[in-house]
Parts: structure tokens; sequence; C-alpha cells
């Protein structure tokens, strides 16, 4: 079984960037406009992990229907149309020519397997990836929601550190020296 590897800084550094770029637009002060849900809902929406597993769980919803079409009953129709000018009957043993004529030719063929053992295991094996891929696209939103609450907890942190230093010494450089 193949476990996903993802790259926890990216996805702190994914649930920062989201979690601040409402205060860049001016659409929250720097108090903190919005509160943890909808930090946490707008980190899960934009997130682009969150979209690649969801894109993979319809893929695997799509391989799902694909393998279960395969136990359903065929329908082939062939339909062809065609003139004869002139034909020789020759190989019956008569010199005459018959002709011209229409021809027309329509064929439905119905087929249905009873039994088939390796569409039944393709169908089990596309479910049990179907599965995978919606307990993948799970553990996404998971870790970007936990991410961006996180993240939030830091940015109230900061801030409210940011309110009890003293402004006083704040050092300034001095360019003209």
């Amino acid at each position: 079984m193949n476990k996903v590897r993802v790259n926890r800084r990216f996805i702190y550094g994914a649930a920062v960037a989201i979690s601040f770029t409402p205060l860049f637009y001016g659409r929250v002060s720097a108090a903190g406009g919005l509160s943890v849900k909808e930090c946490m809902e707008l980190a899960v929406k934009n997130n682009l992990t969150v979209k690649l597993a969801a894109a993979e769980s319809e893929e695997a919803k799509a391989s799902v229907m694909k393998a279960a079409a395969l136990l359903l009953p065929q329908i082939e129709a062939n339909i062809d149309e065609g003139r004869t000018f002139r034909k020789s009957l020759a190989s019956s043993g008569s010199d005459r020519f018959i002709g011209p004529f229409n021809v027309f030719d329509a064929r439905v063929s119905l087929t249905y397997e009873i039994f088939n053992e390796g569409s039944d295991k393709k169908l089990k094996s596309e479910q049990a990836n179907g599965q995978v891929s919606e307990l993948r696209e799970e553990l996404a939103e998971e870790q970007v929601t936990g991410a961006a609450a996180l993240a939030y907890v830091e940015v109230l942190r900061a801030s409210a550190a940011s309110t009890l230093l003293p402004r006083t010494n704040v050092w300034q450089p001095n360019y003209f020296l």
C-alpha cells in the first residue's frame, strides 16, 4: 500500500499564507476580523493539495463506473448500405449479369458475459482505489484545516505579544553617520 508523504512545512506555510492573504487585501484588520472557522474554510477552499485530492477522488469514481460498465450487457449495431450496378453470375455457371440493385444491411448484437472473474476483480480493485482516494481527500482537508487553525492561533499570539511590547524603544537606523 502506498503511503502518502506530505511535506508538513509546505502545508503550514500554505496555511499561514492563506491566513494572511486577507490582511493584504484590506478585508480584515490586523486584530483579526475572520473567525477560526472562516480561516479554516478559506484554507480548505484555496489549498492546492485539497483540490488535487478532490480531482483524484473524482477520477477514481469515474474508474469505478468504467469497471462496472464492463459487467453490463454490450450492444453493438452496424448499418451498411450500398448500390450495386452490375454483378456477374459467372460463378454460378451463367453468363448473365444482374443489376442495378440496392443493398441494405442492419445488424444488432447483444452480448453479456455471465461470469467474468477478471472484470469482477477489476471492479473490486477500482472500488478499493476509490475509497483510498476519498480517504486521501479527507486527510488533506484535515491537515489543511489543522494547519490553518495553528496559523490562526499564531497570529493571535503574535498580535497579543505586539500589543504588550513598549513602543518607546523602537530602533531607528541613523543613515547620516
